[in-house]
């Protein structure tokens, strides 16, 4: 049950971030939501500035929608970072329930009325 609510909540962060495009951003963490993906970076130097801050906006029309798994780093600025694409959570998120369905034995007790009509 958690993981369908997972399940729908990224699905609705991700119909979201067509349109607009959303970053949480620390002093050394940036985590952000752009166009189909989830993007992670850590630098190792810290920002000047507030503790944490929030930022959005619209994205262009003519923005792709990313659809594989991106890695970059910098030695200059240090600075690492990843993009996964929303479709990857989204695929193991639906995968558990329907594994933990199929792996019910059939004397289960949440089906204990119809076994018991069976075996009578």
């Amino acid at each position: 049950m958690v993981s369908l609510l997972a399940f729908a909540v990224v699905v609705g962060a991700g119909v979201r971030n067509l349109r607009v495009w959303d970053s949480w951003n620390t002093p050394r963490l940036n985590i952000g939501l752009y166009r189909g993906c989830a993007c992670y970076s850590q630098s190792a130097k810290a920002e000047q500035g507030a503790c944490f801050k929030h930022y959005s906006g619209r994205i262009p029309q003519n923005a792709a929608i990313a659809l594989k798994f991106e890695s970059f780093s910098s030695a200059q600025t240090r600075q690492f970072g990843i993009r996964i694409p929303l479709w990857f959570p989204l695929v193991l998120l639906l995968i558990v329930p329907l594994y933990w369905v199929m792996a019910l034995p059939v004397s289960s007790r949440a089906f204990l009325v119809v076994t018991t009509r069976v075996q009578q």
